[in-house]
């Protein structure tokens, strides 16, 4: 998932207007950082690993958090 870095959000060509955060593009996105994707978001599932990715030599070029979360099993 990509993260709140500068990178993305120059990216994402997002810029504050008043107290609100405005993509060009006008699509609404969920730039949250590494911190609060691990400690609010995916609270509640079992991360077993993450990663932090500068993705300077990709397509998209973009800073992604990627994670591996373990299923638990249900009886």
């Amino acid at each position: 998932m990509p993260i709140r870095t500068k990178k993305n959000l120059r990216a994402y060509k997002t810029r504050k207007e008043k107290k609100k955060e405005i993509h060009v593009d006008q699509i609404y996105r969920n730039l949250w950082t590494k911190k609060y994707w691990l400690n609010t978001i995916l609270k509640d599932f079992n991360v077993v690993e993450y990663k932090e990715r500068n993705n300077k030599n990709s397509i998209s070029g973009l800073d992604e958090l990627m994670v591996v979360i373990k299923k638990v099993n249900s009886i």
